[in-house]
């Protein structure tokens, strides 16, 4: 009986530590960006794809964090006339004028949102007065882990790398997860913004978190 005993005060007390050895809150106080959702749809030629995230604003790599808000951001693809567009999604309705991307080759916008959208959006887009409505599907899978997984599996693997990040005790990095889809496969985006627009960043596979490649 005591022998048990001394096992459960073992559990308890290393309960913290193991919880914790993912990640700490200091680097969950210093995640800049979590984004949760794609979406895709296409329509009588035009295309959307579609971000669903939290996000500081302004959105800006300098290495600290501000508060996230709730953000959608739409990309018209191969576009590059100015367009109208109409973001709808349980019960929320938004308009904007967009920007060309000439890296993406796409017309941009980005929505601040009440509530980020779940399964599904519809845009309507208006060029040259002609107006299409297209239904974006969640491309998110359903065995692919979530975002706070993805920092975890990358901080157990990457923890040299991760405890350079710390000066003093303080965490001096701010985080982007980013949630990726190609080809119909998940993947996550984790990137450690150190400012002056120095990113270390690591692609992980969605489902067992495995990391693919990295980059500095």
């Amino acid at each position: 009986m005591k022998r048990k005993f001394l096992f459960i005060l073992l559990i308890i007390v290393c309960l913290p530590m193991l919880f914790s050895c993912g990640y700490t809150q200091q680097e969950k106080n210093n995640i800049s960006q979590i984004r949760y959702n794609v979406f895709y749809g296409e329509q009588n030629g035009v295309c959307i794809k579609a971000f669903s995230e939290e996000r500081e604003y302004p959105f800006i790599n300098d290495g600290v964090a501000c508060n996230r808000e709730n953000f959608v951001i739409v990309k018209v693809l191969n576009e590059f006339n100015p367009t109208k567009i109409t973001l709808s999604f349980n019960g929320q309705t938004y308009a904007s004028q967009g920007e060309y991307n000439a890296n993406t080759n796409s017309v941009d916008y980005s929505f601040k949102v009440k509530r980020l959208p779940d399964k599904e959006i519809v845009v309507e887009t208006e060029t040259n007065s002609t107006k299409t409505q297209i239904t974006c599907k969640s491309m998110l899978k359903s065995d692919t882990i979530t975002p706070l997984t993805a920092l975890e599996k990358v901080n157990k693997e990457q923890s040299d790398f991760v405890s350079c990040l710390y000066e003093n005790g303080e965490f001096k990095a701010e985080i982007y997860i980013r949630l990726i889809v190609e080809n119909g496969y998940n993947f996550y985006y984790v990137g450690y913004a150190q400012g002056s627009n120095k990113i270390t960043a690591f692609l992980i596979d969605g489902v067992s978190g495995e990391i693919l490649a990295g980059k500095s």
